[in-house]
């Protein structure tokens, strides 16, 4: 299924079809489920070399990805893009992220982002 999502995702940027929101977290989310995090971030990372708006879905598309593999680092990079893109994070994000350092016994990682969700006025799910 994610090979499908991803030779659609080429065949539309090879036409010149822009691609949507939608189009983009389908196929993040079909790598994801899928496990292929690699693909995912790769897709992610695509989005933002071609300025292809950014989203939570789709970024958190990617965390989630990330914490099947317990990829937390890759997680935390994500994270940080949506800072820089001014992507705004929810729960959702948080708790992915932390679920991923969690994963990698990263405890100390896992209570900073606890913290900076804290001082976000998030509520933790």
């Amino acid at each position: 299924k994610w090979e499908k999502a991803l030779q659609l995702a080429s065949m539309m940027a090879y036409s010149q079809v822009e691609m949507d929101e939608r189009a983009i977290s389908a196929a993040i989310c079909a790598c994801a489920k899928g496990s292929k995090w690699e693909k995912a971030i790769l897709v992610f990372c695509e989005m933002a070399l071609n300025q292809v708006a950014l989203s939570k879905i789709s970024s958190n598309a990617v965390i989630s990805a990330c914490v099947k593999v317990g990829e937390w680092e890759n997680a935390l990079c994500v994270l940080s893009t949506m800072e820089k893109w001014k992507i705004e994070s929810d729960p959702i994000t948080f708790n992915a992220a932390i679920s991923a350092c969690e994963k990698a016994s990263e405890w100390e990682k896992a209570l900073q982002l606890c913290s900076l969700m804290a001082s976000s006025d998030l509520e933790m799910g």
